[in-house]
């Protein structure tokens, strides 16, 4: 992540999709059976911080759900790309957006 940007990202891939912030890693598989909790500092390797901070998870959790609820929504509502209309318009010369 970039210094000068905020520290936090979504992700998803595969069957997975979660929540970065700052140094710490949550996933979560999409069937809901295991959350995974990492640290990006040395070792690299799973620390289940989730254990020793509830809350700090359950946050992260909100967050992660949250943009994943709101892709399929785009992707329910057929937004998340204009329509051939849509894109004729911005594309054409003679309009003004």
């Amino acid at each position: 992540m970039a210094p000068e940007r905020t520290k936090t990202a979504y992700f998803a891939y595969g069957n997975l999709f979660g929540w970065i912030e700052k140094e710490l890693f949550y996933l979560r598989f999409f069937d809901g059976k295991e959350d995974l909790s990492y640290n990006i500092n040395p070792p690299r390797e799973k620390n289940n911080f989730c254990s020793k901070d509830p809350f700090v998870c359950e946050e992260m959790s909100k967050k992660a759900k949250a943009y994943l609820n709101l892709s399929y929504d785009l992707l329910n509502r057929n937004i998340v790309f204009p329509s051939d209309a849509e894109l004729q318009k911005i594309m054409s010369p003679n309009t003004t957006p």
